[in-house]
């Protein structure tokens, strides 16, 4: 963003903050309630939230956010605006405060030439030498601009600088990344290609390994996870019902491999109707997590929110999944829709913290999976400070003292907050804020166990 974008972003916030509902002449049809607080209502997970309101044109995230070994958190938000690129930001943990560190526009403003901008950050990201390493994607096209692109960034953790590090010869964005940290390379899958792409950091060449759904006849050929193995081979899920593949740096060829769990009961059944099983057939692998320990990958199925884990196989073993159980508590209901899952799995010790997906005007809950007794908890609906709801949480990662850092899609309270017609949820205005929560000192009132697991 230039000096001039700047300005008129700033007095934009100005007059939204002074007069609501004032810009474009739009208003939200309603506002969410704002929660009634402790003994009122059943159990709830208070958090501490920092608002993002300088920046009104942000609406939408997707993964983009690490907590890092410098003890500070890196994150994206991105925006639906054809005028604006997505945003990065930093949590100073010692400092408890939000900084800015770049908007992507002018990150890639000496290689890009006029288009549509750089929606947001949509890779998870990763931490490799003090740098920071993630990838950008497109959105929705805007007013017939042509995308030309993601770029692959970095992030200098001494100095917060972020640099373009160069962008795909696809032309296509990059929708998700994988990372091998033994060495040094970056893996990503790009939005409506498919494109398989891997990517060197220090020489900034690229290679197109080629692509992982042949034969699914998808419109867009697109996963939303990468896993990378110690050796070096990379795995991803692909429809039909989220079946994994291997790129193997061995034999430079992609296979797909025979390790998909069962199917859910809802398929099995006699009744399942064609939606349902159209819905699965397009399910995908939406967040991991590796266990080093364990040799493993902790996934979510996006069709039911399955916790399962993956073993990469090697030395005589072949590849195999296995289902741990849903981290959807049943008393919430199944919603099945074009998108079935969040992007919010995080691990501490034997514990897994998830926030199930909402759909439209929801209240996003926190729950928690423990994995030695395979019971699943509703910790109750996500509470800011001031009582607003949480629509939903787009990016998660836990500390070492199992502290949750989110970016969530927080509520607005009438006069509050700023207006983005794109920022809606069922006609509820929203504005994504930072979040954080200890689950051990957030919890008002008994949590109750999820039962049916």
């Amino acid at each position: 963003m230039n000096a001039p974008q700047r300005l008129a972003s700033a007095v934009y916030a100005l007059l939204l903050a002074l007069t609501p509902g004032l810009a474009d002449e739009w208003t939200p049809q309603r506002y969410k309630a704002v929660f009634p607080g402790d003994g009122e209502s059943g159990p709830y997970v208070s958090g501490r939230s920092f608002d993002l309101v300088d920046y009104p044109h942000l609406d939408g995230q997707w993964k983009g956010l690490l907590h890092a070994g410098d003890g500070n958190v890196y994150f994206s938000v991105g925006s639906h605006a054809s005028e604006h690129h997505a945003e990065i930001f930093r949590y100073l943990g010692g400092e408890g405060r939000i900084e800015h560190l770049a908007d992507l526009g002018d990150v890639v403003e000496a290689t890009e030439p006029p288009g549509a901008p750089q929606d947001k950050v949509h890779t998870a990201m990763f931490e490799y030498n003090g740098w920071i390493y993630a990838a950008t994607c497109d959105g929705p096209r805007h007013d017939g601009l042509e995308y030309h692109g993601g770029h692959w960034i970095a992030i200098d953790m001494k100095t917060g600088d972020v640099r373009d590090l160069g962008r795909t010869e696809t032309g296509d964005g990059i929708i998700t990344a994988g990372f091998d940290s033994i060495r040094g390379i970056l893996y990503g899958h790009t939005n409506r290609l498919g494109r398989l792409l891997r990517f060197d950091p220090e020489s900034s060449e690229e290679e197109d390994l080629g692509f992982p759904w042949e034969g699914v006849g998808r419109q867009y050929a697109r996963g939303m996870s990468l896993m990378v193995a110690p050796d070096g081979r990379v795995f991803g899920g692909r429809p039909p019902g989220a079946t994994f593949w291997e790129w193997s740096p061995a034999t430079g060829k992609i296979r797909v491999l025979d390790a998909s769990m069962p199917e859910p009961a809802e398929i099995a059944a006699e009744d399942a109707d064609d939606r349902t099983r159209r819905n699965y057939a397009q399910s995908a692998i939406h967040v991991t997590r590796w266990n080093e320990d364990g040799g493993y990958f902790y996934f979510v199925r996006s069709f039911d929110e399955m916790l399962g884990r993956f073993y990469p196989g090697g030395g005589g073993t072949e590849p195999r999944a296995e289902a741990l159980g849903r981290l959807r508590p049943p008393h919430l209901g199944y919603r099945y829709a074009d998108r079935h899952a969040a992007c919010t799995l995080a691990v501490h010790g034997n514990r897994v913290y998830y926030t199930p997906y909402t759909g439209w005007g929801g209240v996003t809950h926190l729950v928690r999976f423990d994995l030695d007794e395979g019971r699943l908890t509703d910790l109750g609906p996500l509470i800011l400070e001031d009582g607003r709801r949480v629509a939903e949480v787009h990016a998660m990662d836990i500390d070492e003292a199992g502290r949750l850092y989110m970016l969530a899609f927080a509520y607005n309270i009438e006069g509050e907050d700023p207006l983005n017609r794109h920022a809606t949820r069922d006609g509820y205005a929203f504005h994504p804020r930072f979040v954080v929560v200890d689950p051990e000192t957030a919890l008002r009132r008994v949590p109750r166990e999820a039962s049916g697991q």
